[in-house]
């Protein structure tokens, strides 16, 4: 990432991320559906706030709410599988696709997808071919279990691309491996983020 690249942040949260990227002197378009999230995205110089979130096709959704506005989530599951509630609050939020943003504002030179369990779904809404991009993964020893855990879904839907996972956002585990290294080691982590770059066909 350097000087002038257009980021993609996609779940920004409170924009932590992205304001790590403008230090590096990067443009990003940070992605949150929470309007909560507005006043820690807007006015900062580098950071384009768009509040929606992203899936598969264009429409609006029922945004799960937690008390941990880092939890919420538009996967039905996430919320009461981190707290055992099976009522959660939510929020209906418009939903763009990667296409419509990348229509938008440009291809970005970095996609970051941090959705809480959405992320196969946010992919599933993009066409072009971006040369890096990262996800975040709850594996096999994770204590919460999604029925259609994503990561595999993300892995399959990027065939020329290698991976590389850092457990806990900092610690590698694995060097640049294909996709069926990177699944048969995914059981034995807990969460963090695979990293993906195009490798070419």
């Amino acid at each position: 990432m350097g000087r002038g690249d257009l980021v993609f942040d996609v779940g920004a949260n409170d924009g932590a991320f992205a304001r790590r990227c403008v230090a590096l002197g990067a443009r990003v378009l940070a992605v949150e559906p929470q309007h909560s999230h507005l006043t820690d995205l807007a006015g900062i110089p580098g950071i384009t706030p768009v509040i929606a979130a992203v899936g598969a096709s264009q429409g609006f959704a029922d945004l799960y709410i937690s008390h941990n506005s880092k939890w919420s989530s538009l996967h039905p599951e996430w919320v009461t599988g981190h707290y055992g509630d099976p009522q959660p609050g939510t929020q209906r939020v418009e939903v763009l696709t990667l296409d419509a943003l990348i229509g938008g504002f440009g291809v970005p030179d970095f996609l970051k997808i941090d959705t809480e369990g959405n992320e196969a779904n946010v992919l599933r809404g993009m066409t072009y071919e971006v040369s890096a991009l990262s996800f975040e993964y709850h594996g096999g020893a994770y204590p919460v279990k999604l029925d259609n855990d994503p990561v595999y879904d993300c892995v399959t839907m990027l065939p020329n691309y290698e991976f590389r996972a850092a457990q806990h956002e900092s610690d590698w585990v694995t060097d640049w491996v294909s996709g069926d290294t990177l699944m048969s080691i995914m059981p034995r982590l807990t969460w963090g983020d695979v990293y993906a770059r195009a490798v070419g066909p």
